[in-house]
């Protein structure tokens, strides 16, 4: 990994998932099963030895940028409010915090998710241009993923 000046990003997504808050909630705590409906991640590993999903918890995450590189980092959370927020630091090929938050709608959950991150990667910083597009791409693809995962036609997913 080489290293260069720090890159800061900021980047704000918003699925709507047409399913209870309970069942979003129960899909994003299975971080082992995320490379099975997100497109993009190569490998989550939940590092939860009570098995329960609290403030500590931490998890490793690999995604495949569609830019040609991949982002290894450590996801620690450091608040949760289930099934409506929790907040994370993040270190590795990226640094900071990310905020996910649920709201129920009658017609399922609108989940918002806000990364404020920095990177010291030569090879993500050059392409920081497309870092917007790239983050969008990976972010749609597992919205669709989690929509089919929830879907009352393929399954409930969860922990």
């Amino acid at each position: 990994m080489t290293l260069t000046a720090p890159r800061r990003y900021r980047f704000v997504s918003q699925w709507h998932i047409p399913a209870e808050t309970d069942r979003c909630w129960q899909a994003l705590c299975a971080v082992d099963g995320w490379p099975g409906w997100w497109p993009g991640v190569r490998e989550a590993q939940l590092f939860a030895a009570t098995g329960t999903i609290a403030p500590g918890t931490r998890a490793r995450i690999i995604v495949g940028s569609p830019l040609g590189f991949h982002l290894d980092f450590l996801l620690s959370l450091t608040t949760v409010a289930a099934p409506h927020a929790a907040e994370l630091a993040v270190s590795g090929d990226l640094c900071g915090t990310g905020t996910w938050r649920a709201v129920p709608e009658v017609s399922g959950t609108r989940m918002t998710f806000e990364w404020a991150v920095a990177s010291r990667r030569v090879a993500v910083n050059a392409c920081s241009p497309l870092a917007g597009w790239a983050h969008r791409h990976v972010m749609a693809a597992g919205e669709r993923g989690l929509r089919e995962l929830l879907s009352p036609r393929t399954g409930s997913g969860g922990c």
